[in-house]
């Protein structure tokens, strides 16, 4: 339950970090910035996803079509692990979760 809290807690500060028509790059799947996100398009923010699909599992595709399915739409584009670099001049922020940092997950 704590942790359900603090996945709130993040998500509420989603207006602080996302600004408008913003382009944003994310890797995999993670329910924390899934939250964020999701809480920002409520909030009518506008603003576009790249998602790398996170090979071998391919999560990427699971934070897509959540995102996509949301009560308000984010707009969503999965990209492969290995066309990162044609994308990168395009994006304005990353937002990872934080099992993608530590190398214990």
């Amino acid at each position: 339950k704590d942790i359900q809290y603090s996945v709130n807690n993040v998500a509420k500060q989603a207006l602080d970090h996302i600004h408008a028509n913003e382009t944003i790059l994310t890797l995999g799947y993670s329910n924390t910035v899934e939250q964020f996100f999701t809480y920002a398009a409520e909030k009518k923010r506008q603003f576009h996803v790249f998602i790398l699909e996170h090979a071998p599992f391919y999560t990427g595709h699971k934070m897509a079509e959540n995102l996509a399915k949301a009560k308000v739409p984010v707009p969503v584009t999965v990209v492969t692990d290995s066309a990162v670099f044609a994308i990168m001049a395009r994006v304005n922020k990353i937002v990872i979760g934080t099992r993608s940092l530590l190398a214990n997950g």
